[in-house]
């Protein structure tokens, strides 16, 4: 049992980190010039399909976190952080109190069955 907890912190925690790495402004002038030709599309270029302008979204807390899986352990990553319960939600403190700590969230979870994992075999 030790070991799966350890592995579903590990899942987490690197969940955690992909939507910390998303989150991060990379608007700054030093950043732009090593940025790929993607992502200076998404920060700079408006007439791209791909340009985004994060200003104009309207961030809600009713939001839902979003789930993508390709075919292989998306479910077992969702169930991971359903469960997951290392923070004490009455206390904002860590250490577990019982409630899972996304037990107040919405989610949803988009999965690719057509070409799971790697495309279909014929």
């Amino acid at each position: 049992m030790g070991k799966f907890n350890k592995h579903k912190k590990n899942l987490v925690g690197l969940f955690l980190a992909i939507v910390l790495f998303a989150c991060q402004n990379t608007n700054q002038d030093s950043e732009k010039n090593t940025l790929l030709a993607i992502e200076k599309a998404i920060i700079g270029q408006k007439d791209s399909f791909f340009y985004i302008n994060s200003e104009e979204y309207q961030i809600s807390s009713d939001l839902p976190i979003g789930f993508f899986d390709s075919g292989t352990g998306g479910l077992t990553i969702l169930n991971s952080v359903l469960e997951f319960d290392e923070f004490n939600n009455a206390k904002r403190s860590f250490g577990s109190d019982g409630i899972p700590d996304f037990a107040n969230e919405k989610f949803i979870y988009l999965a690719d069955q057509a070409n799971m994992p790697y495309g279909n075999y014929y």
